[in-house]
């Protein structure tokens, strides 16, 4: 959906990552400003991905992100 922001800025930081077997999953703050100038989306909150690997490959199989922390 971000890429329907035009002068998008997405920042992920405190990066957190684990791994069980095939079953990772990570947890993360993230920042988002997007849009023209006069009219600025600022958001900010945290967000947690589910990764399985599945044929040698990982993929996202849940992704939350919650706003407003």
């Amino acid at each position: 959906e971000l890429d329907e922001f035009e002068n998008r800025r997405y920042l992920i930081e405190d990066r957190r990552i684990r791994l069980a077997g095939t079953t990772a999953w990570a947890t993360y703050r993230y920042t988002v400003e997007a849009g023209p100038a006069r009219d600025r989306l600022f958001a900010s909150g945290v967000g947690t991905m589910v990764f399985q690997k599945l044929r040698g490959r990982w993929l996202i199989v849940h992704s939350h992100t919650s706003a407003g922390f």
